[in-house]
């Protein structure tokens, strides 16, 4: 959103709201959260965004009790200890869960629907390491937004996961592009 669109909405509705206040409380609501709350800026090719988490082991042993994946190279560090990892590691499933996390909260953001995802796991992520995922906006077809999908090892930038994904993007935000 440029800087001359931002004044001129906030002029906008400077004076709807308070000059005229003719406009229904629900409508005004509904313009202000499109002219405000929407990331269109954020929908172009290029365009990215990451979010970072440290996986514990209480999480990791969380979920292998929620999903029954209960793989001792989770959760048994010494059955871990004994793997070509040398320690537990977190389940890839956690890994993509973050990235559907950014996708469901930053980019594109609420509303946003998984229609298909590839990925390749390239070196295992250990517990109490702090990881990232981030994605980045490769093309947008009407509805239809395609991403690459990478998680990295924080600290070392190593590369754990990558692939892309197609979501299907909420047709508000499509409206602005």
């Amino acid at each position: 959103m440029t800087s001359q669109r931002i004044y001129d909405d906030l002029r906008f509705w400077y004076n709807t709201i308070l000059l005229s206040n003719k406009m229904a409380p629900l409508t005004m609501l509904s313009h202000i959260r499109r002219a405000f709350c929407t990331r269109t800026h954020s929908l172009q090719t290029g365009s990215k965004a990451s979010l970072t988490k440290v996986f514990t082991a209480e999480e990791v042993k969380t979920f292998s009790e929620i999903s029954q994946d209960k793989n001792p190279i989770h959760i048994d560090p010494e059955y871990a200890a004994n793997t070509r990892f040398g320690k537990c590691i977190v389940h890839g499933v956690l890994l993509n869960g973050l990235l559907s996390a950014v996708c469901s909260t930053k980019l594109p953001g609420p509303g946003a629907v998984y229609l298909s995802q590839e990925l390749r796991f390239v070196a295992p992520a250990f517990i109490d390491r702090s990881v990232t995922a981030e994605v980045e906006v490769l093309n947008i077809e009407r509805l239809v937004m395609t991403l690459s999908t990478t998680v990295r090892e924080t600290e070392t930038q190593k590369v754990l996961m990558e692939g892309s994904a197609r979501l299907m993007i909420p047709k508000h935000l499509a409206r602005g592009r």
